[in-house]
């Protein structure tokens, strides 16, 4: 799709849900304009998207976005309210120079995956330019096209995008209508790329996350990634994407990056289900004993069959001690599990995890070169190599921090904990308190810090020590 084209991208928060506009905008001969999510974007970084703007909607209820007891027009297209159409009217005019040569128009309304605490509603509008204007971002290119692209691996597409490739691509019609008054119906699951679903599954799991993605990789067999959820609903969602896939007589193979019971949760009851083979490290193994027998201990290097691809077992110690991540090297797609997060960082516990070992798996995941991350928590992220580069500089930049403190004098875990995260809420400065630890066993180990009981101090003549080296 050529290179990377910023969209800036504001969001909108009403009650926990983000209500956006997304303008599927087309040139004469229907060629459609597609934009870059920035590599910094809150949700699905480095993926193509349409033109989009915040909604308001405090003063319009949802059922009448469309115009009450309006007919469609002959194209199947339901009218705009006046004021959604002003919206829509303005966005294009923001991308491009030009005027349009149909009034916008409702294709659907759809909701993103819950893969963000909040949850983003998408009014899906079509627009045709009269003719094809330069665009200030992004790229025209042929919807078929793009689908193709996708279908291939060779392009990165947000819900809304592929939402509209469906529904205008995969038809015999130009167009397809959905009437305003409800959304389309949310799959039990959402396709990342080809053979490729995420569901968002609830769990009790790590504030700002709610959820944990179990993810679906190919057909006869499956292989499930960190089944994790408890709750008889989600576990009901699961068992249904896992039977439009499947007979309950295929076996499925279940994918365990590491114990956290977030990413096991469902392990056993999936087993009563179907037939299945569990795989894991021998350091997950071991936890997991006496409660989830593991069928296959993976090594390094070992290949697992998912359909039609092939995953690599990556060994990423640092998060704990049996992380593993799946790596598939055709398509460049890093199941990462909890080595990053589609929002915020990953919390590195010394009673479980050590940063030495974590900054070195980032690193091996970064000589990978991977196009495509996919976090247990969190949107995928397109924006791979940048966001591992910035994970290990966040780790280094917090070395720094923590050394910048202790200039003052000795204090104890917990006093470096309260002058890194003052002003913060509890709960974070609780869960800080664990990662200030392992940071500070990662500087002892470095040299630049020593300890006198509960007291940390900077090493003798290390003032200016660098906590990166090693």
């Amino acid at each position: 799709m050529g290179p990377p084209v910023e969209l800036t991208r504001a969001v909108h928060h009403r009650r926990g849900r983000s209500t956006e506009l997304h303008l599927a905008l087309l040139s004469a001969r229907g060629d459609l304009l597609v934009v870059r999510r920035p590599q910094e974007a809150e949700t699905w970084p480095g993926f193509a998207a349409l033109p989009c703007c915040p909604l308001e909607l405090e003063s319009l209820s949802p059922s009448a976005i469309g115009q009450a007891g309006s007919e469609p027009d002959s194209q199947g297209h339901e009218h705009l309210h006046a004021g959604v159409a002003a919206v829509a009217r303005s966005l294009a005019r923001a991308v491009v120079d030009g005027d349009l040569r149909t009034a916008p128009a409702l294709v659907c309304r759809l909701r993103f995956p819950p893969l963000a605490p909040v949850r983003t509603e998408v009014v899906l509008v079509e627009a045709r330019l009269a003719g094809a204007p330069k665009p200030r971002a992004g790229q025209w290119i042929m919807p078929a096209t793009l689908w193709q692209q996708w279908s291939s691996a060779l392009a990165l597409l947000d819900p809304a995008v592929l939402e509209y490739l469906r529904l205008t691509v995969l038809s015999d019609k130009s167009r397809l209508h959905v009437p305003c008054g409800r959304s389309r119906l949310e799959p039990p699951c959402w396709s990342v790329r080809p053979e490729l679903w995420v569901l968002p599954l609830r769990t009790v799991t790590i504030p700002p996350a709610s959820r944990t993605n179990t993810y679906l990789v190919g057909r006869n067999p499956v292989a499930v990634i960190d089944p994790g959820t408890r709750f008889p609903g989600h576990r009901r969602r699961l068992a249904k994407a896992l039977d439009a896939l499947q007979s309950r007589r295929t076996p499925v193979t279940i994918l365990l990056t590491h114990h956290h019971d977030d990413h096991v949760g469902a392990v056993q009851w999936l087993r009563r289900r179907w037939p299945a083979t569990v795989m894991a490290l021998p350091e997950t193994a071991s936890p997991l004993s006496g409660r989830i027998p593991i069928d296959r201990l993976l090594e390094d290097g070992d290949r697992i069959p998912a359909g039609n691809r092939e995953l690599v077992c990556v060994r990423t110690p640092g998060h704990a001690p049996g992380h593993a991540c799946f790596f598939d090297p055709e398509d460049g797609s890093l199941f990462a599990g909890d080595m990053v997060a589609g929002l915020g960082t990953v919390v590195i516990d010394p009673r479980d995890g050590s940063l030495s070992d974590y900054l070195e798996s980032l690193q091996r995941l970064q000589s990978l070169n991977p196009a495509l991350l996919l976090p247990a928590h969190g949107p995928p992220i397109g924006a791979a190599r940048s966001r591992l580069k910035a994970y290990i500089a966040h780790r280094h930049d917090r070395n720094r921090e923590i050394l910048a403190v202790l200039e003052g004098g000795p204090l104890s875990a917990e006093a470096v904990a309260e002058r890194v995260y003052r002003g913060l809420p509890f709960t974070i400065r609780r869960l800080g308190a664990r990662s200030v630890l392992a940071h500070l066993a990662y500087l002892l180990e470095q040299g630049v810090v020593v300890r006198d009981g509960r007291r940390f101090a900077l090493a003798p003549g290390d003032r200016a020590g660098d906590p990166s080296r090693g």
